[in-house]
This record gives structure tokens, sequence and C-alpha cells, in this order.
């Protein structure tokens, strides 16, 4: 039985016969993973800022801005804030209900009570429409364009409202719609950023998730052509340990177990030997050549286990001291039968 036959018994089934494609779930889990990995920092941002502006409320009296208009409305409305906050651990500990759902009622939950707080505390007057413009550009990250867009005009449209109220009521020292359109304009430009930025990252990962996609492929192709080669094959590198073998080296070896990172002269001490003496003639560096020099070891291997005789041929890889070589291993027994074949074809 050749050699090729027994290649053929012995191998497993390779998924690139089956035409699966490569899928990287890894990948995948790992961008649900960072979105909602993201989403408990956010909300580890609204926690922190609900526990400041209540501790400073407490702690300033009446010398701080903070509940200046209403004391009462900003006590509560902080209150509500900080036990939402609260409660948005557990709901996004436990993921449920969904990402979007979770999303869409925390910023609806910032947008709200943070203009509660702001019209509590003197208005726009009290510098605190920053609050909203970072929590909308932070939201804007995890949206689509059209949520970013719809959640900078809630935002904005909140922002008039309270303004308009106060001016009627007269609650506010003075007038802030100047201040309020500003406030607008930062919200839908922040907006509009943080969904651009967010956009080029993720086609920059989803073209890096193609070609680590392309590359699991090649090296799939590359490891399915090898293996199906009826001439063995060894890669070695620069320390004479195996890198790649394929089934038909293993079988004309005799050794099944044979793998990855594998001494070669623990598999053959007459292909060490041809190798090191090939590698002696490549050196740049004449005087580390060794005495195999002068004995060039014979051009045909015996395998004890198996009784072959193998004929190995040496082609470098790269150039230098850590240049690798990949070694051909062919059976002497078929090139002496294709020889003959050859010869009777040519006698006719």
């Amino acid at each position: 039985m050749s050699c090729a036959t027994l290649r053929c018994d012995m191998q497993e089934p390779n998924p690139m016969m089956t035409g699966n494609p490569i899928i990287n779930t890894n990948s995948q889990g790992n961008q649900v993973a960072l979105r909602w990995r993201l989403l408990r920092l956010f909300n580890y941002y609204r926690a922190t800022i609900a526990c400041i502006l209540m501790s400073l409320f407490l702690l300033s009296g009446e010398s701080t801005m903070l509940g200046k208009t209403n004391s009462l409305l900003y006590y509560f409305s902080n209150m509500t804030y900080l036990l939402f906050s609260c409660l948005f651990v557990y709901s996004i500990n436990h993921r449920k209900p969904s990402f979007n759902k979770q999303l869409i009622v925390q910023i609806l939950t910032d947008i709200c009570a943070l203009t509660f707080i702001i019209y509590s505390s003197n208005g726009l007057a009290s510098g605190l429409g920053i609050l909203l413009v970072i929590t909308i550009a932070c939201s804007s990250l995890l949206m689509s364009s059209r949520q970013a867009i719809f959640v900078a005009s809630l935002a904005t449209l909140a922002i008039l409202v309270q303004v308009t109220y106060a001016d009627f009521q007269g609650t506010h020292n003075t007038t802030n719609y100047t201040h309020a359109g500003l406030i607008g304009i930062s919200l839908f430009f922040t907006s509009w950023l943080s969904v651009y930025l967010s956009n080029r990252v993720s086609e920059s990962e989803a073209r890096v998730i193609q070609k680590e996609f392309d590359l699991a492929n090649l090296e799939q192709l590359n490891d399915y052509i090898i293996q199906n080669f009826h001439t063995g094959i060894l890669v070695i590198d620069e320390r004479n340990e195996i890198r790649l073998i394929n089934e038909s080296a293993r079988l004309l070896l005799g050794n099944l177990r044979v793998g990855k990172y594998h001494p070669i002269e623990s598999v053959s001490h007459q292909l060490t030997n041809q190798i090191k003496y090939w590698r002696n003639q490549h050196q740049n560096d004449f005087s580390t050549k060794s005495t195999l020099d002068n004995e060039p070891p014979p051009a045909i291997i015996k395998v004890k286990k198996t009784g072959r005789e193998i004929v190995p041929k040496l082609v470098g890889l790269g150039k230098g001291t850590r240049a690798g070589l990949i070694v051909f291993l062919e059976d002497a027994e078929e090139i002496t039968h294709q020889v003959q074949q050859i010869k009777l074809a040519a006698l006719g």
C-alpha cells in the first residue's frame, strides 16, 4: 500500500471540504460584551454625578446655587436620579430588558432629572447645562444616528421648555433664551460628532475583523493544501524545531505523534545531520562551519521503524541566521518506480 493511500485513509475530514466558512463568533460576542460594559460605565458616571450634586447641596448650605430656586424639587429630583441609577445597575447586570430599551430609558431619565435639577438651581445660569451636553455626547456613542438626533432634540426641547416656563413664572433672575439656544446647538453638535466618531471606529473595527477572517481562511486553505500533498513537508525554524508537518511526512518518518515544536533530532538523526550540513553550507560566516562540511551526509535517509528510504530536499526560507527552511520528503521506492515508468513509456 502506498504512502498516499495510507495518508488518505487516516486523514480527518477538513472543514474546507464541507464549504463551511470561518465565523468569528468570539468577535461578535466581544462586541456585545463591550456595549454592555460601556453602558455600565455610563451608569457609574450617572450615579457619581447624582452623588456629587447631592453632597454639594447638603454640605454647601445657602452659599450654593444648587436648589436655589426650589430646594425641595432639587432634593427629590436628585434622590430620584440616584435611585434610578441603582435600579439600572440591577437591569444592566441581568441584561433585561434589551440593550436598546435600557439605553433609551436611561437617557430619558437623564434628560428629565437633569432638566428639573437645572430648573431648581436658577436655570442655565448655574452652569449645570454642561452636564446635559456630556450626557448626550456619551449616549450618542452607543446609539444609531437617528436615535442620537432624536435624543438631542428631546434634550433641546426640554431646555427650551424649562426656560420658557421659568420666564412665565418669573422664578429666575434673568431670561436665558440665548444661552438655551447655545446649549441646543451644543447638544446637536456633540451628538453628531459622537455618532461620526463612533461610525469611524466601527468601520475600522469591521475592516480589522474582515482581515482576521481573510487571514484565518487563508491559513485554513494553506493548511488543507499542505496536508493533502503526497510529498512529505516539514517546516523547520532556526532552532531546528518543527513548525509545520503534514500527514505524509509523519507516515514517511514512521512517527504519527510528532507535531509542532518537536525537535527534529528526536525524529531522525540522519535528517538532523542533513539540516546541519545544509545550514553550514549556506551560512555567510564560514568560520562557524562544522566538520560536516568535509563529510557530507548521505543523500538518502533510512527510517528504522518502517525500513523505508527517504530522499529529503531542503529549501531555505528567508536569509540570515534566523531563517527557517522547508524539507520535502520523497519515498525513494516511489521515485524509482516513477523513473521505471518513464523509461517504459519512452521505450513504447
